[in-house]
């Protein structure tokens, strides 16, 4: 199968023809579970009170685990699963134990240090509901280990369809993630066990924003270009927060009142906290405990609201002197020579335009210093022949100064593009959590492509080996996602930023211009 850079146009005396791919064409596993299989998945305590009867008829129970789901066998000291991997899927012990350790070579399988899971018990399923980092390193204690693999699709639709499965799941997320998130965190993790359990059971989830923020926002920022206006509020300048905010999930923009208006100070993105230093302050008399500046919902966000009573008495009077500055804000500055990427962290406007466009989503963002192009095409090329001939991006993009950030995956910090995809073709990469795609199973339906925030995925036709367009069976074009992959795999990293004379092409993580505390206003 070859992917094609052609028009959808058609020569009809040259057709090929194909059934249109479905979502279970290729299941999980090498192929779909037995009906035996299934049947002792539905035995397990984590399924067994679901009602079959909760599922339409297109998304049946059974079809979502012979399909979604795959059983994989481990010998004693295999490592199931690799703190830091980007996790796609949650899974559950059938037969056999398995060691949980939150440190990499904590355990051996003659030594366990960890949690110990038997037959029923399910983990991953934090990394699966947020696709984010493993937070631990899993090992098979016992030969003939058998674990459900349930990837992240299946457990989007057992979740939406099965209220018993929902209460479960969201119940142990809660639970767990909390339980991690004060275990490792710098604020609490030098509390006793008992200390963190009651800041814990005090803290509130929190979720602000528009879950389908995607789906409008380039509809609005093409309108007027400026969102500040329209992020819901979180946190008022001038007012009283009782307590602290940590960013769990997603954005939060910081700004601060000037003249009639607001200005951006700055961002919060994942384990970023709001209010900490104004409590300090105010605990030790040195400030009314009033907001500095405000809070406000970048698209979606999740957030812990941790009360200010139980903080005052339990966690700062024996807070680390260093904690502060590591909790606060990165603290890096950034290269002021004559670099073409060198940023002047004083331009607000540069500020502003990042998170107005949403770009420190971008972790790997394709950004071209408009002063050193010279239109050559180089770049274009390169990817080209890397990709049997299409390219993979477009030289023009969104602007701010000198520089540009070109319409090609920026490989995002949340990808949103990968919520949708019934199949799984559009996945973060194990390990190095690139958004990559797997043309064999994607199935053309083009959600994702509508899904990217930022235009840059696209559809294009596939050819048979000949070179003719395939048709589907409903007469159109069969068409697949296709964007950047960082060229993966290939010695030397991405072919355009090789391949530039001018050194005008750079892969930037735009959080790391945004997050200088230079930005912050004083």
């Amino acid at each position: 199968m070859k992917i094609s850079n052609s028009p959808a146009s058609v020569d009809h005396s040259e057709r090929r023809w194909q059934r249109r791919p479905r979502r279970w064409d290729r299941p999980f596993g090498d192929e779909a579970m037995s009906a035996d299989d299934v049947a002792r998945v539905l035995a397990l305590p984590v399924f067994r009170d679901m009602n079959p009867d909760e599922f339409p008829g297109h998304m049946r129970l059974n079809d979502i685990i012979a399909n979604d789901a795959q059983i994989r066998r481990s010998a004693k000291g295999v490592e199931v699963v690799r703190q830091g991997d980007y996790g796609n899927s949650l899974f559950v012990v059938m037969i056999g134990r398995v060691s949980r350790a939150a440190a990499k070579g904590a355990v051996s399988p003659d030594k366990p240090a960890a949690a110990i899971l038997g037959a029923g018990e399910m983990f991953g399923e934090i990394s699966a509901l947020s696709r984010s980092p493993r937070s631990a390193n899993v090992i098979s204690l016992t030969d003939e280990t058998e674990l459900l693999e349930l990837r992240w699709q299946g457990v989007v639709e057992m979740r939406r369809w099965s209220r018993s499965f929902r209460d479960l799941v969201d119940g142990r997320y809660r639970e767990k993630s909390l339980a991690s998130y004060f275990r490792h965190s710098p604020i609490f993790s030098h509390l006793d066990e008992a200390s963190r359990r009651e800041i814990a059971e005090l803290t509130q989830f929190e979720t602000h924003g528009d879950a389908e923020w995607f789906q409008r926002f380039r509809r609005k920022s093409e309108k007027t270009g400026k969102m500040q206006g329209r992020e819901p509020l979180i946190a008022e300048e001038g007012h009283f927060l009782d307590g602290i905010l940590i960013i769990r999930a997603g954005f939060a923009r910081e700004s601060r009142r000037l003249d009639q208006g607001r200005r951006t100070v700055g961002f919060l993105g994942s384990n970023d906290v709001f209010g900490l230093e104004e409590l300090i302050e105010y605990r030790a008399g040195k400030g009314d405990g009033r907001l500095r500046g405000s809070l406000s919902a970048i698209g979606y966000v999740d957030i812990l609201n941790v009360p200010g009573d139980i903080l005052m008495t339990n966690a700062l009077p024996t807070l680390p002197s260093d904690v502060l500055g590591r909790v606060t804000g990165d603290t890096r500055g950034y290269d002021t020579d004559h670099s073409p990427f060198a940023i002047d962290i004083r331009n607000q406007a540069l500020l502003e335009f990042l998170i107005d466009h949403r770009l420190i989503n971008g972790a790997a963002a394709m950004v071209i210093d408009q002063n050193l192009c010279v239109h050559c095409d180089d770049c274009i090329r390169a990817c080209a022949a890397t990709h049997g001939g299409l390219s993979r991006f477009a030289r023009q993009g969104q602007r701010q100064g000198p520089l540009m950030v070109a319409r090609s995956c920026m490989h995002c910090v949340d990808p949103v593009c990968l919520i949708g995809c019934p199949t799984g073709a559009i996945f973060r990469g194990l390990e190095t959590g690139h958004v990559e795609i797997d043309a064999e199973a994607c199935i053309g339906c083009e959600i994702c492509a509508h899904a990217c925030p930022y235009g840059n995925i696209r559809m294009t036709d596939i050819r048979d080996p000949e070179g003719y367009v395939v048709i589907g069976d409903d007469g159109g074009p069969i068409r697949k996602a296709i964007k950047c992959d960082l060229c993966t795999g290939r010695t030397g990293g991405p072919a355009c930023v090789a391949a530039c004379p001018h050194a005008a092409l750079k892969r930037v993580d735009l959080r790391d211009i945004a997050r200088s505390r230079a930005w912050r206003a004083q």
